[in-house]
């Protein structure tokens, strides 16, 4: 919390959204799968398949992007604890209809997982608010970092 900041999840990149962080300059972590991998460094990567955690791991580590971050859940947890990941749970989640409790809820360290049935719109407003609060927008591994 003493940061100063807060990160953004998004769920994965079959949405409009990660071209709305791409284009806002908005430093955000992407939900990957095998199929949905690619090398490109502007979003950190974090490994979210559980039929192909290895084949994405060796992936990840190929490109030298592996931030070794998983976002806790059932079905990838056993692959995250075995491998010695950095466990992260979302402290807020953004869907189609909770804008106002997210905002209401958002402090400084907080995590935002971004579903993909966010309004594009709502994100907008969530951003702005959040920097109105003098709040940063940075990468997760930034924000869980000990320094």
């Amino acid at each position: 919390p003493g940061k100063r900041a807060v990160s953004f999840i998004l769920e994965n990149d079959e949405s409009s959204l990660p071209t709305y962080f791409i284009t806002k300059n908005i430093p955000a972590s992407l939900l990957i799968n095998n199929q949905t991998f690619n090398g490109n460094p502007y979003f950190e990567q974090i490994n979210n398949d559980d039929k192909n955690y290895n084949i994405v791991e060796k992936e990840l580590n190929n490109y030298q992007i592996n931030t070794n971050i998983c976002l806790v859940s059932s079905s990838i947890s056993n692959h995250c604890l075995r491998n010695k990941k950095y466990l992260v749970s979302p402290s807020l989640t953004l869907t189609e209809s909770n804008l106002l409790s997210v905002k209401e809820n958002a402090t400084s360290g907080s995590i935002i997982l971004i579903k993909d049935t966010a309004n594009q719109s709502d994100v907008d407003v969530l951003v702005n608010y959040l920097k109105g609060k003098g709040l940063a927008i940075i990468n997760l591994s930034s924000l869980i970092k000990e320094d």
